[in-house]
């Protein structure tokens, strides 16, 4: 082994790496408090990677197209991953997370086609846009998310709905114009909403109608029914178990 890692000396960020072809299972000092955006990028022959309990943040594209790296384990200490920071890792499988990160960042796990499970994901603070690419499917389930008003209200485009009352819509049902939208996987509703949860929005179990209308790309769990019923939000911790236990696609 010949990894070489550049800390700097005052703050633990990790600045630069150099690695060699061997280097293929890195464990990143824990003298390390950060890991700066592209320090691995594109490291093609490194297959896992072990992030000590040290680092407090992971920068934007920080791991991104390591096409070979297969495994993550992140430490208990991370409490924020950037933008696209494990994004096109084609061959990545598996994520551990192994305390308390709470922010996911845009496109975190993009484009990461084979992962098959990420786990011990304790709560869900932040999560932006795409986190997880079309990649993993949640236990089935009626999910719909809503806009949190000041005043606590819970909204979805311009329609307002209250826990355990039905909302309907009239017309005929179009997907994207006309019905009341939702998913059946969990891990979709962050295509379309990001942000702190349980202040900016919220995702509810719900009761649809019988008449429903699917979305053209299959790939995507998107529906409208013509009525709803949210039946409880879901709490932080909830949404974490559901991300641990979700499958490939």
């Amino acid at each position: 082994m010949s990894a070489k890692f550049f800390i700097h000396d005052d703050d633990g960020w990790l600045v630069e790496v150099q690695l060699s072809p061997e280097d293929k299972e890195i464990v990143i000092p824990d003298n390390v408090h950060k890991i700066i955006g592209r320090a691995f990028m594109d490291c093609k022959h490194v297959t896992s990677v072990v992030i000590p309990d040290s680092v407090e943040s992971i920068g934007e594209n920080a791991f991104s197209g390591c096409s070979k790296l297969k495994s993550i384990v992140i430490g208990k200490n991370v409490k924020k991953i950037a933008e696209y920071a494990f994004s096109y890792c084609n061959h990545l499988e598996t994520v551990v997370f192994s305390g308390n990160t709470i922010s996911l960042g845009m496109g975190v796990f993009i484009g990461c086609k084979r992962l098959k499970s990420i786990t011990g994901l304790n709560t869900v603070d932040r999560i932006e846009l795409d986190v997880f690419g079309r990649t993993l499917k949640s236990v089935e389930n009626n999910y719909k998310a809503f806009s949190i008003t000041k005043d606590g209200r819970l909204k979805c485009l311009n329609k307002y709905y209250e826990v355990g009352k039905k909302s309907r819509v009239r017309g005929e049902l179009t997907l994207c114009a006309n019905g009341i939208h939702y998913c059946t996987n969990l891990l979709d509703i962050f295509h379309h909403y990001w942000g702190t949860y349980g202040k900016d929005f919220v995702i509810g179990e719900c009761k649809v109608s019988e008449e429903i209308r699917h979305c053209i790309d299959r790939s995507e769990s998107k529906k409208c029914a013509r009525w709803i019923i949210p039946n409880r939000l879901l709490t932080a911790e909830e949404v974490a178990q559901l991300i641990n236990t979700a499958k490939p696609l």
